[in-house]
């Protein structure tokens, strides 16, 4: 009788110790996977923030050349700057292209604009230039800066 009681819970002990081993098993590959999709998005952020930072220096030299108008590159800067984990300073950096964004938001674009009468198109034409000149200092500085700046949100990638 003892025999068989020992077997018996020998045998549970050696059942139980296996579902323990399964389990563990199941636990370490689980935390093995959540790790290759952590090191997965950590790569996707990195590389979707150097591709910002590109298109950034791109734009701003682009405006010192005079290729885009103040209020296109302060809309695309204004989209790409938010990618990153700025500080209240350093977004203080990037305000105008933010400011001047929200300040023409209003005005359509691409088949909207498209669609707007003569007069109306006019009009908005003079106000995104008035606006433009109000901060026209401001952007041509920030685009300087970050143009001159090689490793401009190098930092965050």
């Amino acid at each position: 009788m003892w025999y068989l009681l020992i077997g018996l819970g020998t045998v549970i002990i050696v059942v139980l110790a296996a579902i323990a081993v399964n389990l563990q098993l199941k636990v370490r590959k689980q935390t093995k996977e959540q790790q290759a999709q952590l090191e997965q998005q950590q790569k996707q952020t990195a590389e979707r923030r150097e591709y910002a930072r590109k298109s950034i220096k791109i734009l701003a030299q682009a405006m010192l050349k005079d290729e885009l108008t103040l209020t296109e590159v302060s809309i695309r800067i204004a989209a790409l700057v938010q990618i990153f984990p700025l500080s209240e300073s350093q977004l203080a950096d990037h305000r105008c292209f933010v400011e001047l964004a929200k300040a023409t938001s209003h005005i359509p674009i691409l088949e909207e604009w498209k669609k707007l009468p003569k007069a109306k198109k006019k009009e908005l034409n003079i106000e995104r230039e008035r606006l433009e000149s109000e901060y026209k200092d401001f952007i041509l500085a920030a685009c300087g800066a970050i143009a001159r700046n090689d490793s401009y949100l190098q930092e965050y990638i």
